[in-house]
């Protein structure tokens, strides 16, 4: 059985979409999709290391969907894991930040 949902609170630290994707608004999103709550699940089940991640979206002055590759430290990358609820890929923990500037080490 699945954990109820609970509201996320809002860290001030975090980039809204716009500013992570220098001024493009979600509105410019083309095919929008619900992202689930990992705390849906009653466990996450690890799957192994993350060494680069590649991702298609539109940033700043992109005309078209772009791929973006970012590498992560080898030293402390991310998880990758599912929801045993949702089946769903999580990333977890990790030496890593999502800034303004995107994803940094």
């Amino acid at each position: 059985m699945p954990l109820p949902r609970r509201r996320r609170k809002k860290n001030p630290a975090s980039p809204s979409y716009t500013s992570s994707h220098w001024g493009r608004s979600p509105t410019d999103i083309r095919h929008r999709q619900e992202v689930p709550d990992p705390r849906d699940n009653s466990k996450l089940i690890g799957l192994g290391p993350v060494h680069s991640i590649v991702y298609v979206t539109m940033k700043g002055q992109d005309q078209e969907p772009v791929e973006y590759e970012h590498k992560f430290s080898s030293r402390d990358p991310p998880l990758l894991a599912y929801g045993d609820a949702d089946n769903k890929l999580y990333l977890v923990g990790g030496g890593y930040k999502v800034t303004l500037h995107g994803i940094v080490k």
